[in-house]
Order: C-alpha cells, then structure tokens, then sequence
C-alpha cells in the first residue's frame, strides 16, 4: 500500500481528507500541534523549520504528500502578513526542498480560486486566467504554488478550490448571505449572481482521484468545484434550510458598487481588496473545472444534496 502525508491533519479539510485515503492508502498525519483525538502515524511538525521537519520524517519515506497546512481563515485578525508569509510561503517552500531529493510520485498543494483576483470577471474563469491576488492570504497562495512549480523536475500539482463546505463548517458560504451580522441576511441585485462551490467531498475525492493519476496530473493546475453552480437566490434558500430563517435586505447592485467605489477613492490603499469584496457578493464568481473532470474525475456531492440529507435528519428524528 502506497504512503502518503498529508499535512495540516488535524484541519477541517484535512481531517476529512484522511478519513477518505485511509481506505485506499497508509495515511500519516503531520501537524503542528496533537489531535484531540487518538490516531496512529500522528507526526507533529512545525514545517516553518526545516530543521523540524528534517527532524520528524528523516526515517519516514512517502510516495505522496498533500500539502493542507496553511492559515487560510483571519476572522478574529489574530494573524498578520508575517504569519500568512511564515507558514504558507515559507512552510510550504521548506516542505518542497525536503522533499525535492526525495523518490516522491506527486506533491498536491492545495491552493484557491482566490489568486484570480475574484474581481472584474468575464464568464467562467479557467486556469489560464491572470492571476491577481489581492487578499494577503491569496498572495501567500500564489508564492506557494511558485515554490511547488518553480523547480521543473519537482512533481507537483495545484489544486484551486473555492469555498470549501461541509454541513458543518459554512463560514465561508454564509459570508455570502451574512457578510456583516447573521441577524439579516443580504442580496445585492436580483440575486442572479452565480457561485461555484466545492463541497468537502468533492475536494477529498478530486486528492483520491490526482493521487490515482499521477502521470496525467503532474505539474499541471486544477480548479476543482462543485458538478453545478448556485445563484445567490438558492444558496440563500438553501442555506436557510440548516442555518435558519432571518430577515432579507435587497440592495440595488448600481449603488452597492457605487459605494464601493466612493470607498476605495478615499482608501486608495484597499480599493482593490473593496472591489474584490464587492465582486464577491454581488457578481458572478464562476470557475471551470473542465480540465479536470476531461481526465475522468466525476464529482458527485451538490449543496442541494447536502441541504436534502440535513432536512431528512431532521425529519426522522421528528417521526416524520
């Protein structure tokens, strides 16, 4: 059985990623700090030190890493830049020259939809489009991927997600709907604008499915989504179904954007990150994942699917 190490083990996307692969592979978990609960080949490592990450794996040999760990959520704004570059840049090149002299099939780096910019879009983004990150956190994500593809004879490949969701973990969904406060709920517009979405599944399964296909997958870059995309109008509708019900604020598009402009012209220094958060909320943020699925992978979960089980649970526990 093929070994691989999939660091940032004890995250939300990583968790779920080992739950999946350790039915088809030796899974070791690397992580900074000890799980709450017990598992078997736990390494912990602070992979901002080569000297650490030397020190932890220097018996151990991998055919497969998936590179997970990273500061990806600054909700509290307990981390600076610094630590965006620290261990998202840094962590992830220290993680590449460890493993650069090693027999290693295929390093995943997970990276985000983030380094197009999310701003001033035309039609379905696909991996060619210019990348321009605004938000620290996607800078730090473009530097990554340059230190996984930079070396041409390194076995790399980048996966782009979007927002990742499970039933329980929504944050990221609900800032679409709730940017400011969960006592109402917003649209901008008619509420057409377009989302794509990756469910957790999905995102393990398109890991299972590169770690598979090494060879048709090496060095090259995916956007990994959802089957179907979502305008505002079901997301909100089927958020509601988990989240619950709360009062709605349409605001015409022309204004909200007009804000944002007047904004940005006195904060010229966040005009860009302003148009970003406006775009996000009120534009369509499509990406193509053709280029992945043209290579067999079928992702199989959808928000309606998920929304369709929450409601179901629901309805046993009520004798329904």
């Amino acid at each position: 059985m093929k070994k691989v190490l999939v660091t940032g083990a004890n995250g939300f996307v990583g968790s779920h990623l080992v739950e999946l692969l350790k039915h088809d592979f030796e899974v070791y978990r690397l992580d900074k700090t000890a799980s709450t609960t017990q598992h078997d080949r736990l390494i912990i490592c602070d992979i901002t030190q080569p000297s650490s990450i030397e020190n932890a794996l220097k018996d151990l040999e991998f055919d497969f890493v998936v590179h997970c760990a990273a500061i990806a959520h600054n909700d509290d704004k307990a981390f600076t830049d610094e630590d965006f570059v620290k261990v998202n840049v840094s962590g992830t090149e220290n993680m590449v020259q460890y493993f650069a002299d090693k027999s290693l099939k295929l390093f995943v780096l997970f990276s985000t939809i983030a380094v197009y910019g999310e701003r001033n879009y035309s039609g379905e983004v696909s991996e060619q489009h210019m990348l321009r990150p605004c938000a620290i956190y996607a800078k730090s994500k473009v530097l990554a991927e340059q230190a996984c593809l930079g070396n041409p004879d390194f076995p790399a490949t980048v996966l782009r997600f979007p927002p990742i969701y499970s039933r329980n973990f929504l944050k990221d969904l609900c800032k679409r709907i709730s940017p400011m406060t969960d006592r109402f709920r917003i649209q901008i517009g008619e509420g057409r604008n377009r989302y794509s979405l990756c469910a957790v599944k999905n995102a393990c399964d398109a890991v299972r499915f590169v770690l598979q296909h090494p060879e048709a997958t090496v060095r090259r870059v995916f956007n990994v989504t959802d089957p179907e995309e979502y305008d505002h109008t079901q997301l909100l509708q089927q958020l509601e179904l988990i989240i619950g019900h709360r009062p709605c604020v349409r605001m015409p598009r022309a204004v909200v954007r007009a804000f944002a402009e007047l904004i940005g012209f006195f904060l010229r220094g966040k005009r860009e990150q302003l148009r970003s958060y406006y775009w996000k909320l009120a534009e369509d943020n499509v990406y193509s994942s053709r280029a992945l699925r043209k290579l067999g992978f079928d992702p199989t979960m959808t928000l309606f699917e998920l929304t369709q089980q929450q409601t179901s649970s629901k309805d046993s526990r009520n004798g329904w």
